[in-house]
């Protein structure tokens, strides 16, 4: 991508200050919905075992699965180390931001790693599947936002999406045969 398709891309976003003010505030605001999202499931997760005595492997797993991939994805970036948007063209950013550290996006990654992880939690009968729906699109608007915001390139959220997804895919996908594996025949 080069200079000018990218200030094509933001570029509506720093027309008025309104929509600057907007853009910023979604920026800021979107991850924060995806963490309240998280914090509400891990309460259903924790009033089940006070109601029933036993947490397994399943439901532990929702913690689990996302932590991890929240650590993999930070060791990722900071070994590939790609520079942001503002490193490259000549603009500010709408958000500060350090340099480099920009593919996979830990936010857009963070984001679906939860989402997904809400999706497992309404697999697992505890959670609402339109709590698990919204979640998913303020994922999506969390992506989006990153871009027109001006830290990241198109590239590096699709990457941080692709990552949550597929972790979350084997991670959740190795606990459930783990755990098929484990349950008494008969």
């Amino acid at each position: 991508m080069n200079q000018h398709q990218y200030r094509a891309l933001t570029g509506w976003a720093r027309q008025n200050p309104a929509r600057q003010q907007v853009m910023t505030g979604l920026c800021r605001l979107l991850p924060y919905s995806l963490f309240f999202f998280y914090a509400a499931a891990s309460l259903c997760l924790i009033a089940h075992f006070a109601r029933t005595g036993t947490m397994n492997l399943l439901q532990f797993s929702f913690w689990a699965v996302p932590a991890a991939g929240l650590i993999l994805v930070s060791l990722i970036r900071k070994a590939l180390n790609l520079p942001r948007p503002s490193e490259l063209f000549d603009f500010d950013p709408l958000l500060s931001h350090e340099n480099g550290c920009s593919c996979p996006s830990r936010h857009t990654a963070s984001s679906f790693l939860i989402a997904c992880a809400l999706f497992w939690l309404t697999y697992l009968g505890l959670f609402p599947l339109p709590l698990s729906i919204l979640a998913l699109c303020c994922a999506v608007l969390t992506a989006i936002s990153r871009v027109i915001a001006g830290v990241h390139f198109p590239r590096d959220v699709l990457a941080g999406m692709l990552f949550g997804i597929l972790f979350s895919a084997v991670g959740y996908g190795a606990v459930f045969g783990l755990f098929s594996m484990l349950l008494p025949l008969g």
